[in-house]
């Protein structure tokens, strides 16, 4: 079951996992003209803008689900931009996890956040440290709301969406970083479409004929004199992966 559940996109991902769980997912409620218990009428409000950026991918919310298997005492889901930022800037802030598209996290992301796109998230969340406070996010909230939802059902136990997403991340005063900022200098940049021409890189990616893996760059770091770059990619499933840490002479660019 956990091998078929990881081949599917992260909204289809967590009904299989509820249903597994013993959770069908059906409503406790009849549905009323007021927000579901757990979220915010912001969160209800923007759900449809949130969808806009999805790319073709169903994000919408399953008004089923359980808010008892994540976040804090209560069983709440959602936590508010206001509360993360003060314990950002305290020195006790979660880990951060960006959901959106390459494409979103172009226009900027909030510092220290780790990078999981367009539903890489289905593949690579065991990367994710299950002891560690984690705090999903997206353009609004609607899906980091599903993120944070399919984490909990994987056994996280510390994990919420951020209400509103990065937009009341930067209402309330929070930093938004810029790639341009973080890759001044880098011989391939964010969202630069590349092959990976590393004859063992085979191993994390699904090669085509001839054996170079395509791509785009999803981060560069430059870390002790040297420039490091993350890859996404597909694995030999067709699912959206990383391949990280690669030198430039590893990667070729791509028209």
């Amino acid at each position: 079951m956990l091998l078929r559940i990881a081949t599917l996109p992260l909204r289809a991902a967590r009904k299989v996992a509820r249903l597994a769980l013993g959770r069908d997912g059906r409503p406790s409620a009849p549905p009323s003209s007021g927000p579901v218990q757990g979220r915010s009428r912001e969160h209800d409000r923007d759900h449809g803008h949130d969808r806009d950026h999805d790319h073709g991918h169903d994000h919408g919310h399953d008004h089923g689900h359980s808010h008892g298997h994540g976040g804090d005492a209560g069983g709440e889901l959602e936590v508010g931009a206001e509360e993360v930022l003060a314990r950002v800037r305290a020195g006790s802030g979660p880990l951060l996890v960006d959901v959106r598209s390459l494409d979103e996290v172009r226009g900027g992301y909030i510092p220290g956040a780790e990078l999981y796109c367009d539903d890489q998230l289905v593949v690579r969340h065991g990367e994710l440290d299950r002891d560690r406070e984690i705090v999903t996010y997206c353009a609004v909230g609607a899906r980091s709301y599903d993120a944070a939802a399919f984490l909990a059902e994987q056994g996280f136990k510390r994990v919420r969406s951020l209400a509103g997403g990065i937009s009341a991340w930067s209402r309330a005063g929070g930093d938004v970083a810029r790639p341009e900022a973080e890759e001044a200098g880098a011989p391939f940049t964010m969202g630069q479409f590349v092959t990976v021409i590393r004859e063992d890189a085979a191993d994390r990616a699904a090669p085509p004929a001839g054996g170079r893996i395509p791509g785009r760059v999803q981060r560069a770091r430059r870390a002790e004199g040297e420039w490091r770059f993350d890859v996404a990619c597909r694995d030999a499933r067709g699912r959206a992966t990383v391949i990280a840490g690669l030198p430039a002479e590893d990667l070729a660019p791509r028209g």
